[in-house]
């Protein structure tokens, strides 16, 4: 295998090329040699890729022959996607076999794929993907394992009304969800999608090149058994739905009843991991009872603002949920404002629970 030198001096590479765009054009392989040395690569290593890098047509090397060398070498895990346009049979293939979905001989032959709408979630882009499987193998060594029927790509919005930095802080927390917090909601019975890769790239030191992709079981695929039907942020679910919503949150409390603060920062997903990320807050932490306080104020406002039956502009047919929250916070939210110390107080009091903020 690489050198681990090697390995994260190639990923800094690609990155540079990628958003250099140098990559299109190529270097010639003298230049990308002291790119390399400069980087701490050992002069085995150097060689190694030099040698055995595909060459464009005019001799130079760029960033699609570095990511074929490293895809054939196992120099890197998955290079990520930069958004739904970058996702490929290539990259599929190398995020199941990460995850085990399938072995070295399989691969993905191709895909068909469906964009979803900002109904079915604003916060990402996503991609529901149909992929058609390959063997290179012949016989009883082909297609051994029975991989996905489906999945869905979730990377961040290509273009958003909240700020970069806001957004990759979302998709941080959602990635070291399903990688470290997700087996302990699915033990107190929530029922979550598969997670078959979860990728991230956040150590750039610069919000516009970090990276994020998922890559999660379709669940509403008319093959998985049972399937699922997906809600619609526009047209709202039945009463039924909203009673199975309701026993997934209490699930999602359930995994992590009532931990007091060192409990709860002193969990750990593997030896020196910490479970939650520092931006998940606990209650018992300074300032936490305030800040609850000071978001029901502020965003008490703002819906009222927004959604009071004097000023609302959204019209009443598709939209009577935010009519029915408008009417209702413009009751309750000068008795809310009055009473702030009397929340925080029994808020105190209230055993404590990992909720997800906006549905809880």
């Amino acid at each position: 295998p690489p050198h681990p030198v090697c390995v994260r001096g190639m990923e800094k590479v690609l990155r540079d090329f990628q958003n250099s765009g140098i990559g299109d054009d190529g270097i010639s392989p003298e230049a990308l040699s002291k790119v390399l040395e400069e980087l701490g690569m050992s002069a085995s290593d150097v060689q190694a890729v030099i040698n055995s890098a595909r060459r464009k047509a005019d001799g130079t090397i760029g960033y699609a022959e570095l990511a074929a060398w490293c895809s054939e070498e196992g120099a890197l895990p998955v290079p990520l996607p930069r958004s739904l346009d970058d996702v490929s049979e290539q990259f599929l293939t190398r995020a199941l076999q990460s995850a085990h979905c399938l072995d070295e001989h399989m691969y993905v032959q191709s895909m068909t794929s469906e964009i979803l709408g900002m109904d079915q979630g604003f916060c990402g882009d996503k991609m529901l993907i149909d992929p058609v499987y390959g063997s290179k193998s012949q016989g009883d060594e082909a297609m051994r394992q029975s991989p996905p029927k489906a999945c869905m790509v979730k990377v961040p919005p290509k273009s958003s009304a909240f700020p970069k930095p806001f957004v990759n802080m979302m998709f941080k927390k959602e990635c070291d969800f399903y990688r470290y917090i997700a087996p302990d909601m699915v033990k107190a019975g929530m029922r979550l999608a598969k997670n078959y890769f979860v990728g991230s790239d956040e150590e750039t030191g610069d919000p516009n090149t970090e990276r994020y992709v998922l890559v999660l079981e379709h669940m509403t695929h008319p093959q998985r058994q049972p399937r699922l039907r997906p809600g619609n942020m526009i047209e709202g679910v039945s009463l039924e739905c909203s009673f199975i919503a309701v026993k997934q949150l209490a699930a999602l409390h359930a995994a992590f009843w009532n931990l007091d603060l060192d409990t709860f920062r002193g969990i750990e997903a593997s030896p020196g991991v910490c479970k939650f990320h520092k931006s998940i807050s606990h209650l018992g932490e300074p300032g936490s009872k305030t800040g609850s306080c000071k978001m029901l104020r502020d965003q008490g406002a703002m819906v009222v603002d927004l959604l009071s039956p004097e000023v609302i502009s959204i019209p009443l047919e598709g939209f009577d949920g935010f009519h029915d929250m408008g009417a209702y916070m413009s009751k309750t939210y000068p008795v809310i404002k009055r009473h702030l110390g009397a929340f925080a107080k029994r808020l105190g009091e209230c055993p404590l629970a990992l909720t997800h903020n906006d549905a809880t």
